[in-house]
């Protein structure tokens, strides 16, 4: 008979030769906690009450759950029978539903089961299609049980008739045992050359990038290296440049001037920046005037622009224009013992 109930976690005995899992999964187990925390519920877990206790055969992984969310008490079906009645039962879960299983778990299921000895009389198809794996699988795994422990010699079928066992020499199984090694070793091999090509694979792709970006920064330093030599050389003619203007100093005919002359003619470039500056000043106090700027209201514009022309005239006429047609540069009254005359003297030389 079976019954539905809640029964206290404690009251439960999980006895491992009972589970057929492998070993259980954490992160399921911490998936279903927290859909437990969250208010899901869970299909009850199945006991079976019998002389040893309540013997857990399906629910390990929701048990466990329960407990991780911190919840004391689980729904159960409660079943009456036999430790072997709960075995059989956990051997034959999660064939559809739950977490899925893994070829180990199948594989102790069956083992599980073989390891029982009235469990173990049963035909491989009928312990194959209650755990839901191959007939062969369980005919490979009971050669196996058998050549270790002794031979099952009748097995139980699904019409409840008793038939001679379907047992390999143990010859067959040493044989089957090397058929399985050789094959194990050639897909070794395998995968030991799959992963030597792969690793072949990826140092090629490695060093294809190792030469690109090492092509990459030769660009980029050849780049720099053309850009900063263009500057040595702009910088270089604009030195050169500068030397020259410095060593070779003109007058206003476009004569060569000497030594002698030489920073009294350089000295323009100064007055041509005072009269820059004295146009600057200008413009400034128009604008100030123009925007009433407190304390501009005496000053008069028109006067200002004209005493700055006044000065930029006298200074424009002032400058070195000639050597002093008169005493060639030997100092004279005339130049005022400069060696040099202004444009207007210089138009003003005797005639020859």
């Amino acid at each position: 008979m079976m019954a539905q109930h809640t029964i206290s976690i404690s009251e439960i005995v999980r006895d491992t030769s009972l589970q057929p899992r492998a070993q259980l999964d954490s992160g399921t187990i911490q998936e279903y906690a927290d859909a437990i925390k969250a208010g899901a519920e869970f299909p009850p877990v199945d006991i079976w009450e019998t002389p040893e206790g309540m013997l857990l055969s399906s629910g390990f992984h929701r048990v466990a759950a329960y407990e991780t969310a911190g919840v004391k008490n689980i729904p159960a079906e409660i079943h009456q029978g036999t430790r072997r009645d709960a075995l059989w039962h956990a051997v034959g879960e999660n064939k559809s539903h739950g977490n899925r299983r893994k070829p180990e778990d199948t594989a102790r299921a069956v083992s599980l089961a073989l390891a029982d000895p009235e469990l173990s009389t049963r035909s491989n198809r009928v312990i194959a299609d209650h755990i839901g794996v191959g007939e062969t699988t369980v005919r490979r795994h009971r050669d196996e049980f058998n050549c270790a422990s002794g031979a099952v010699e009748k097995t139980i079928g699904k019409d409840g008739k008793a038939r001679p066992a379907k047992t390999k020499s143990p010859e067959a199984i040493a044989a089957a045992e090397k058929k399985k090694a050789e094959s194990k070793a050639k897909a070794d091999a395998r995968e030991a050359e799959r992963e030597a090509k792969r690793k072949a694979k990826e140092e090629v792709e490695r060093k294809r990038k190792e030469e690109k970006e090492a092509k990459k920064l030769a660009k980029e330093q050849a780049a720099k290296e053309e850009k900063e030599r263009k500057e040595r050389e702009r910088e270089e003619a604009k030195r050169k440049k500068e030397e020259q203007a410095k060593l070779s100093v003109k007058d206003g005919l476009g004569n060569e001037v000497t030594d002698q002359f030489a920073d009294a003619f350089r000295f323009s470039d100064k007055c041509k920046e005072w009269c820059r500056r004295l146009d600057a000043i200008r413009k400034e106090i128009f604008d100030a005037c123009e925007s009433n700027v407190p304390g501009s209201a005496f000053i008069h514009p028109p006067q200002v622009k004209s005493d700055i022309a006044n000065a930029k005239r006298h200074i424009d006429g002032s400058l070195p224009f000639a050597v002093c047609p008169w005493c060639s540069g030997a100092m004279c009254s005339v130049c005022r013992n400069s060696g040099y005359v202004t444009k207007l003297m210089y138009e003003k030389r005797p005639k020859q």
